[in-house]
């Protein structure tokens, strides 16, 4: 089950690794910008989606090995839920908050109006995907505990796929800038 687990972590590698050099081919301050509103899009899906989902590993695991599967299933959609409950609600807040967030976050007198604008937008598109990719998290750990790795890295290499091509057309082809990465990185989440 090892091979496949570690492939699946090195693709998030790569993505950044992408993400680093697409952006160095932009406009000054772009990896910064792309960098400040990542971290604040990774943030609740931290809390929610990566927290939840090792809380109910241990569960899924202990009712994958049951014959009836109804348990399995019935933790994984509480599961599920309840990361959307948190995470859907923190998406609109980082949405529909952020250019006083980034200013909070990043301080006003030290950080540019207009980075602080770049910022927000790129923080705005990000904040499309965080209620998917928490979810994903208890995905992959459902995966898991029925000792399947291949699915996840399967998935995981399609979301890098396309999240590549995304971004080199949005960025690329249509000139889009640090919005069109942003923007690709958010439809590969889906």
């Amino acid at each position: 089950l090892m091979p496949p687990r570690a492939l699946a972590l090195g693709l998030d590698q790569v993505e950044r690794w992408v993400a680093v050099n697409l952006t160095s081919l932009l406009a000054a301050g772009s990896l910064s910008i792309f960098n400040f509103a990542r971290q604040l899009y990774v943030l609740p899906i931290s809390l929610f989606g990566v927290s939840l989902s090792q809380a109910t590993f241990p569960t899924l695991s202990k009712d994958a090995l049951l014959a009836d599967k109804t348990q399995y299933k019935e933790t994984l959609t509480k599961s599920i839920l309840q990361i959307f409950f948190f995470s859907l609600p923190a998406s609109i807040l980082i949405l529909v908050l952020r250019v006083p967030l980034v200013r909070i976050a990043f301080g006003a007198k030290s950080f540019p109006w207009d980075a602080t604008l770049e910022t927000a937008k790129s923080l705005a598109l990000l904040s499309l995907s965080i209620a998917p990719l928490a979810v994903s998290h208890t995905l992959i750990r459902a995966h898991h505990a029925i000792k399947d790795t291949k699915t996840p890295l399967y998935s995981g290499f399609l979301s890098l796929l396309s999240y590549g091509l995304l971004s080199v057309l949005f960025t690329k082809v249509y000139g889009w800038g640090i919005t069109g990465l942003c923007l690709a990185l958010s439809l590969s989440n889906f």
